[in-house]
């Protein structure tokens, strides 16, 4: 997940006018002020400062001076000096790689409701990762505080665990499932929530006919959005996953005439073809219309 941006929030220390203006006589700049602010203790510019280590924003990049400066905040509890450190953490950026850690972190900036943490806590979840235990019902209980935050991914994420009914606990409910792809576009323009979106409109489903214009205008939308794949490519690997069975059945019924067509000859190949051909067309039938 990406890093949280930064952002000013209620409640930070403010400092006397007359401490920022002896910085200006001396005619230093403004991150030589928020450095030594931060140096200083002051928590929202050890955020800062750390970001812009981070980014590189007028500076050189300085990873470990970054995480030296998270984790002033996040000594102090900063939450999204907390949720930035647990994605350095599972990405290994500027320290080992460490899920449990990531965890940690990611769980105190939750609590202050960073929807970023939310998030990353509930793909957590689903995985059983960062010493987590696999829980459906806690990774959508965080998918939804993030949304409720009106994160995009978090809405695209429960997107598809509604169109799919993935959990026990969760039956598959495609109008919600609708909503929540058009909040993670309208919020986030989230190019899978576009893409699975179309899905929906050129397969149709119960309730919902197929609806070919509204399935391009969301292909396009996908496009648009820089689907990490080619729509094409996506659509058909995504057919291909509904229907192998009955490919893997065609291939087997070919190979088989192949070898009674060679051995008893042409008549014998079409009468053993006709059944099997009459049930595989059903089968197809049946298939590509939605459950």
């Amino acid at each position: 997940e990406k890093m949280a941006k930064p952002s000013p929030r209620a409640g930070t220390e403010i400092h006397s006018v007359s401490r920022i203006q002896s910085f200006a006589e001396k005619g230093e700049t403004s991150f030589d002020m928020q450095l030594a602010l931060a140096e200083d203790g002051d928590i929202k510019n050890q955020f800062l400062v750390g970001m812009v280590f981070l980014n590189g924003n007028g500076r050189p990049k300085n990873v470990d001076e970054a995480i030296r400066f998270f984790k002033m905040a996040a000594d102090r509890n900063h939450p999204q000096a907390l949720s930035n450190l647990g994605a350095m953490a599972d990405g290994g950026i500027g320290m080992p790689k460490n899920e449990v850690l990531a965890q940690e972190y990611w769980m105190k900036a939750s609590q202050q409701g960073i929807p970023q943490a939310q998030f990353n806590l509930a793909l957590y979840y689903e995985a059983g990762k960062g010493g987590l235990e696999m829980s459906s019902i806690q990774s959508v209980k965080y998918y939804e505080m993030a949304a409720a935050r009106g994160y995009a991914k978090a809405f695209a994420n429960l997107g598809v665990i509604y169109e799919q009914g993935r959990y026990n606990e969760i039956k598959s409910n495609i109008e919600l499932s609708i909503k929540c792809y058009q909040e993670a576009i309208n919020r986030g323009n989230i190019a899978a929530a576009a893409f699975n979106l179309g899905c929906i409109y050129d397969e149709g489903r119960i309730g919902i006919p197929i609806n070919k214009s509204e399935a391009n205008k969301y292909f396009k939308l996908a496009k648009e959005f820089k689907l990490d794949e080619n729509v094409f490519k996506l659509r058909w690997k995504r057919w291909f996953q509904q229907n192998w069975i009955i490919i893997a059945a065609i291939t087997a019924l070919t190979i088989q005439h192949g070898i009674i067509y060679m051995t008893l000859g042409l008549f014998w190949t079409i009468a053993a073809l006709i059944i099997p051909l009459t049930i595989g067309i059903v089968l197809a039938f049946l298939t590509t219309r939605r459950k």
